[in-house]
């Protein structure tokens, strides 16, 4: 009800997927027995905690709640991790700040529909055998250990958890989930841009004609030139914002997609 009441995306599998990462980093404000605000906070490792699912019912907006839950999730993750992160909706924005949030990045949402793209020679559905390689890319891209999303994320679509093998070492991946509204592609890592329009293209050609979401992060022309031509437009954008010393060391270079609002 929440979600749906903010025209967001997720589904009940999203839910579960945070309350299993760390179920000690999802609050509730309830109201006389009633759910009416949630925030939740995924930590990868020691280094980051990314919080998502900021919801108010908005029946109860203005009266602080979306300010408490905030600070108990900011408690939680300076408490564990070294920097906390999150991709800002405009409406959320101005209380982020006032916690003391900076921006370092602007995720930009397009939105298409799948049967676009098309299949391509080398990429194949991940095996078991692919995930440790994976890993150890993703920590070098993304910048910390988020290895527990990724393998939820394929046990949850296995269809679309691609990867691109050139020489015999992947050189891209993507994940993809489904959603209330748009199927989703993300995260997309890829050591060129050309591996990721091979790689989300051939995913893109599995999704049939439904309506679908990538989150682009930073500055990535030759993969946005390919998702306007396929039909794709700019449905909003985020502001990835950060609390502590400094940003992850993440590699922008070769980050393509975000794993979406709520996970980084």
């Amino acid at each position: 009800k929440l979600k749906d009441a903010a025209g967001w995306n997720q589904v009940p599998a999203d839910w579960r997927l945070t309350m299993s990462l760390n179920p000690e980093g999802c609050f509730a404000a309830v109201q006389n027995g009633q759910v009416v605000g949630t925030a939740v906070v995924v930590e990868y490792g020691k280094v980051l905690s990314w919080v998502g699912m900021v919801l108010v019912d908005p029946e109860y907006r203005g009266r602080g709640i979306g300010r408490k839950l905030m600070e108990q999730a900011i408690r939680r993750g300076k408490s564990r991790t070294r920097v906390v992160m999150l991709d800002a909706a405009a409406m959320g924005r101005p209380l982020y700040e006032k916690l003391g949030f900076r921006e370092c990045g602007f995720p930009v949402r397009l939105v298409g529909t799948g049967g676009t793209g098309r299949k391509a020679p080398g990429v194949r559905s991940m095996r078991d055998s692919d995930m440790r390689e994976i890993t150890k890319l993703d920590r070098a891209v993304f910048g910390c250990d988020r290895s527990p999303l990724l393998d939820a994320l394929r046990r949850r679509q296995p269809a679309l958890s691609l990867v691109l093998r050139k020489t015999g070492r992947i050189v891209a991946y993507c994940f993809g989930r489904d959603g209330s509204e748009f199927r989703q592609i993300g995260p997309v890592v890829a050591e060129t841009p050309q591996d990721a329009v091979t790689v989300a293209g051939h995913a893109l050609a599995k999704i049939d004609e439904l309506p679908v979401l990538i989150d682009i992060i930073g500055s990535q022309p030759v993969f946005s030139e390919f998702l306007i031509k396929s039909g794709f437009s700019v449905q909003r954008t985020f502001t990835r914002m950060y609390l502590g010393k400094m940003p992850v060391r993440s590699d922008g270079s070769r980050q393509f997609a975000a794993a979406g609002p709520e996970f980084g």
